[in-house]
């Protein structure tokens, strides 16, 4: 009898599976959090004339939230539940840290 790769094991075991499902929330949450910030900024600085900042921020946060969280739940998917997670902690270290940019 031989050993298992660390592949077969995890194909056996089904532990693929919650690799996919655990990367695509953190993805989501992490494309969530950054696209929603950055939109909202981009938003209220491209107010127009009538100084409608607020307005365009908002609208412009909502729809981050929503492209955000779908295409960081695609990213999750496809690199996998190591790739989301380094993303998700990268995010929430430059999310508490005011003198950075927002994160990419």
């Amino acid at each position: 009898m031989r050993e298992l790769t660390v592949f077969e094991m995890q194909n056996v075991a089904g532990s693929g599976f919650f690799d996919t499902i655990g990367g695509m929330f953190l993805g989501g949450a992490a494309g969530c959090l950054s696209t929603a910030m950055k939109w909202a900024t981009i938003g209220g600085q491209a107010g127009g004339i009538l100084g409608l900042s607020i307005l365009t921020s908002a609208v412009y946060g909502v729809a981050g939230l929503v492209f955000g969280a779908t295409f960081g739940a695609i990213d999750g998917m496809v690199n996998g539940y190591d790739y989301a997670l380094e993303r998700f902690n990268n995010v929430m270290d430059q999310l508490y840290d005011m003198g950075t940019p927002l994160p990419a």
